[in-house]
């Protein structure tokens, strides 16, 4: 494993123990991923040598869920993939001029470019 992944097995534990596994944007509790600011050195040295603490003290990483890190990373380009409900971007679907929005999963299991990613008849299912 590389510097990055222990880092965040090392420090997950004390990211939760500090802020209780709760999102910094919409206050979600559970799952969560540790979210750097900014990747620059301080003081001539790599942020991965620094704890999640003191990064956390000078207000360059925060706990985000899931939902909210993606959204931070693509901004309000997001939707759910139409087949799965995973939130996604859209790009990829306006870039590959498919009619639904698809997360990469199931663009993947559907076939590729090859795919067929037509709208599927949506008729309420009533039993």
């Amino acid at each position: 494993m590389g510097k990055k992944s222990n880092w965040h097995l090392e420090n997950k534990p004390i990211a939760y123990k500090l802020t209780g596994g709760k999102c910094s944007k919409c206050e979600h509790t559970g799952k969560f991923v540790i979210h750097h600011k900014n990747y620059k050195q301080i003081e001539g040295k790599g942020i991965y040598s620094y704890s999640f603490e003191e990064l956390h003290l000078m207000k360059l990483v925060e706990v985000l869920c899931y939902n909210c890190h993606t959204k931070e990373h693509f901004g309000d380009n997001l939707e759910h993939c139409y087949y799965c409900g995973k939130v996604t971007e859209k790009v990829r679907s306006m870039s590959l001029k498919i009619e639904v929005v698809i997360c990469r999963k199931c663009f993947r299991g559907k076939g590729g470019l090859n795919g067929d990613f037509t709208i599927e008849n949506n008729q309420l299912k009533l039993f």
